[in-house]
Order: C-alpha cells, then sequence, then structure tokens
C-alpha cells in the first residue's frame, strides 16, 4: 500500500534526489527510503467511469472468492 510518505519518496526519487537527500528532507532513516523504493508499484490503470469501477470490483471480488477455496 503506497502511503503520502511513500508517493513523497517516489516523487523525490524521480526527481534524481539521493537516497540520502530525501531521507534527509524528510527526516526519515536512509533505511525507509530504501524500504519504500523496494516495493513494488500497482500500475493497474483507474477506473474512469462507474461502469468500470464496477467491473473492477466485480473482477476483484470473484479472484478473492477463487482464491478462498
Amino acid at each position: 500500500m503506497l502511503t503520502r510518505q511513500g508517493v513523497e519518496i517516489r516523487v523525490l526519487s524521480r526527481q534524481g534526489k539521493s537516497i540520502r537527500a530525501i531521507a534527509r528532507e524528510l527526516g526519515i532513516s536512509r533505511e525507509t527510503v530504501r524500504r519504500y523504493l523496494s516495493e513494488p508499484v500497482d500500475n493497474r490503470p483507474i477506473p474512469k467511469t462507474g461502469e468500470e469501477l464496477c467491473e473492477a470490483v466485480v473482477t476483484w471480488l470473484v479472484r478473492s472468492q477463487a482464491l478462498r477455496h
């Protein structure tokens, strides 16, 4: 799950800032920055309409139900 801090870290990283610079700017440890940058990013498209959102939810429910059985 990507938090606000995770988004900030990724933005700063894409701006070319080093792990040390990001940690210093946000007041967190370098290890925390590394951990956030190592998390996979969910690149699925965001549903634009209510119908697309419903389809995405139904797909998610079907998949999660299948995993339980």
